[in-house]
């Protein structure tokens, strides 16, 4: 996908905006991917044009990989209108790829280098954007 200047890997799951309104991550994921666009909730600064992003879903693994294309407020949304309030960030996605399986990041919890505490890993990947080495986004790529 071309020489990433960064790896992040952000996480997500479902989204509650009201009373018996939820969006489940799956179809976030889904509508995002397909638009080729992304929300945060907040900005990153490890989050610019050329950084290679991992989506992790929460509870099912890594389903894909993005580059970035550009970063900006949130101007064109594209999920339900009352979730809207939450996102402050767009990122437009220059390249997109689904995994034909997510990838479940406890067999290779071991080996990766971002996840201090080996015991309770499921913390390290609540706390997104997370900066990632190029080996341990490698090493996740190799688990596909």
């Amino acid at each position: 996908m071309g020489e990433a200047v960064g790896f992040v890997l952000v996480a997500f799951g479902d989204l509650e905006s009201g009373v018996n309104e939820v969006l489940s991550s799956s179809q976030v994921f889904e509508v995002l991917f397909a638009k080729h666009i992304w929300y945060l909730t907040r900005a990153s600064r490890s989050i610019v044009p050329g950084t290679m992003l991992l989506f992790y879903e929460n509870g099912v693994g890594v389903k894909g990989e993005a580059l970035v294309k550009s970063v900006d407020a949130v101007k064109n949304f594209v999920l339900q209108p009352s979730l809207r309030s939450f996102f402050k960030v767009e990122v437009l996605l220059k390249t997109t790829r689904r995994f034909r399986n997510p990838v479940s990041l406890r067999p290779i919890v071991a080996d990766l280098d971002f996840i201090a505490n080996k015991i309770y890993w499921g913390h390290s990947v609540r706390n997104t954007p997370r900066l990632i080495s190029r080996k341990d986004y490698d090493r996740i790529l190799r688990a596909c």
